[in-house]
């Protein structure tokens, strides 16, 4: 009987620390998955195409005119730059010659980058402005076109 009892013990013991593991493992942030191909190479420079799906939060108003303030909006959510720092422009496009629209799955919009070919590059998204998250990408621009490829994008912690 006291054997019984000390290996309900033990039971009770390892179920416990395994639903604290299962839970600690399945509660973990996996990062983002965002959709990117590279392509259409002159001379050493390589255009990055981003996918940037529905259901973001919206860009800021003109106070003016209305009109969405999509510069604004990139520059709060997206953070490409260089292995030198130095901070790559991004441009919004409607379409993109480089992702079908259904590989993107519907996408609101592309972001493209002109990138030179072999430098390491950053790419920070940040999904919300009243928080700090950020997921990270870090990679070489390749020289030959990529195809399209969802990569994920991992946290990188509060900032």
């Amino acid at each position: 009987m006291k054997g019984l009892v000390i290996l309900f013990g033990l039971v009770l013991v390892v179920g416990v620390v395994g639903v604290w593991l299962l839970h600690a493992e399945l509660s973990a942030d996996p990062g983002a998955l965002i959709g990117l191909a590279f392509g259409n190479v002159k001379d050493d420079m390589i255009e990055m195409h981003v996918v940037v799906g529905m259901g973001h939060e919206p860009p800021r108003l003109d106070d003016r005119t209305g009109a969405p303030l999509w510069d604004e909006w990139f520059d709060e959510h997206y953070d490409l730059r260089a292995d030198t720092g130095e901070k790559v422009s991004l441009r919004r496009m409607g379409f993109s010659s480089l992702i079908a629209q259904y590989e993107a799955r519907n996408p609101e919009f592309f972001l493209q980058a002109q990138l030179r070919a072999g430098v390491s590059y950053t790419f920070d998204y940040m999904p919300r402005t009243y928080e700090a998250r950020r997921y990270r990408f870090t990679f070489t621009a390749p020289a030959a076109d990529t195809p399209f490829e969802r990569r994920r994008f991992e946290p990188v912690g509060d900032e």
